[in-house]
């Protein structure tokens, strides 16, 4: 799991930029490939018992390069089998109807596909922000090079 934990800067140092610039992946259906994730818990709340989780970092991959990255949360409770059943589906370590004991060391820089959605939502402070929502899809019946993200698989 490589993480980018940043730079020191030291005390005097020029202050270069504002922060991490947040992008929107435009709607629509992308090769994406698992650039590492992040063991965390999470507490519990109102709808789920307290649990692991894995944030996943996965990059979108668009025609011409790069589309931006996406982190998505895989949580390790038995009400999210779906969800994860259709990440490890999509990096081709599940198959249908069969049982999976997931291979967490592998799948940085593992590839499958995603559908991207933008999620609107209302801020803390009452204005409107946007964000990407990925939804993992099955990999293709033919061969993945042949990925159109114009038509889709």
């Amino acid at each position: 799991m490589a993480e980018d934990l940043g730079r020191e800067i030291g005390w005097d140092d020029e202050i270069t930029s504002d922060g991490n610039e947040f992008t929107i992946i435009p709607e629509g259906t992308y090769p994406f490939t698992v650039l590492g994730y992040e063991r965390k818990r999470y507490p519990g709340g109102a709808k789920m018992c307290a649990c692991n989780y894995a944030a996943v970092r996965v990059r979108i991959d668009g025609p011409d390069g790069a589309l931006g990255t996406i982190t998505t949360n895989l949580y390790l409770n038995e009400k999210c089998f779906g969800i994860l059943s259709s990440f490890f589906r999509s990096i081709g370590q599940k198959k249908h109807g069969e049982p999976l004991k997931p291979q967490w060391g592998k799948i940085t820089g593992a590839q499958g596909r995603c559908k991207v959605k933008i999620r609107k939502f209302t801020k803390n402070d009452g204005s409107e922000g946007e964000s990407n929502d990925v939804q993992f899809l099955d990999p293709p019946e033919g061969n993945p090079a042949d990925f159109n993200p114009d038509a889709g698989w």
